[in-house]
């Protein structure tokens, strides 16, 4: 029940995007775009999509769509810069849309999963769900996951696990895996 989030620039070569989305569907994932060339920036801000207007957005998907053959399931803006209206039109096309601990100062601290209106549902990850494998307690995600009454998301970045071979991420996979959700469980309750 994992997304791994690739770059929009790359998933416009057939051959690569072909190739990238049959590992990761082989690997058990899904597909996420993140963003289109994870460069960018509002005002002193890192941000891709927040200088961005919705026709050059769509332009992208339309591009990735033809390379591919299909949008991937969910979104993650690089560096988490996103507003409120951008989560709005992106749940127009994607089932998911994530967020991490920037996307808070411009979603008037959004701390948890919000289903939008005819759309798909947001999904902010903040510390300590967001960073590293070997910087997340498996207890305190356990004790998060049993308290609250809505779906939590981890989002890792994998350049970081891979400098232990995904020691850290395959302990904390395996402390979690009984709370452990599936993606596709929110498509089903969105009619996908």
């Amino acid at each position: 029940p994992w997304l791994a989030a690739v770059k929009g620039s790359d998933l416009c070569n057939p051959a690569l995007a072909r190739e990238i989305a049959g590992r990761i569907s082989e690997a058990g994932g899904m597909l996420a775009l993140h963003g289109f060339r994870h460069e960018g920036k509002f005002g002193p801000f890192e941000s891709e999509i927040m200088q961005m207007s919705y026709p050059e957005m769509d332009a992208w998907f339309g591009r990735i769509k033809s390379s591919l053959g299909f949008l991937p399931v969910a979104f993650v803006p690089p560096f988490n810069g996103i507003d409120r209206d951008q989560i709005f039109h992106l749940s127009q096309t994607f089932d998911v849309i994530c967020g991490g601990p920037e996307t808070a100062r411009f979603t008037n601290l959004l701390a948890r999963p919000v289903v939008v209106k005819g759309g798909g549902v947001y999904f902010p990850a903040a510390h300590p769900l967001y960073g590293k494998a070997s910087d997340i307690k498996a207890e305190t995600c356990l004790r998060l996951l049993e308290s609250e009454r809505f779906p939590l998301c981890i989002s890792l970045h994998m350049h970081d696990e891979v400098l232990d071979g995904c020691e850290s991420l395959e302990k904390l996979v395996s402390v979690l895996k009984p709370k452990l959700g599936d993606w596709n469980d929110l498509r089903q309750r969105r009619g996908s």
